[in-house]
């Protein structure tokens, strides 16, 4: 039996969007404005060439998707989706990933 280290997966952009859960366009529009990083660290590599992206992005993308379904704006759920917990002074979020829809 062998095993499959998916923190090193490459999926296409039809794999990231049934990973994802989320409509094509917004994936789009995310990696364009950077919030989901390719796997060559270029939003838009040009006509005719395809996009991949770490199968992790998959998470983040669902993460955000959660906290702006939740309130936050799409640059407040991109940076606690990566990590980031203090938004501003005096302003915390803490997300429980243990929790789904």
């Amino acid at each position: 039996m062998t095993t499959t280290d998916t923190s090193t997966d490459v999926v296409d952009a039809a794999q990231l969007v049934t990973r994802s859960g989320l409509p094509y366009h917004r994936l789009h529009q995310w990696t364009e404005k950077g919030y989901l990083r390719t796997t060559t660290g270029h939003a838009n590599p040009g006509s005719g060439y395809c996009r991949t992206w770490p199968a992790t992005e998959a998470d983040i993308a669902r993460a955000m998707q959660r906290l702006i379904d939740a309130g936050l704006t799409t640059p407040a759920a991109h940076l606690v989706a990566r990590g980031v917990t203090r938004l501003a002074p005096g302003v915390q979020v803490h997300v429980d990933p243990t929790e789904t829809r």
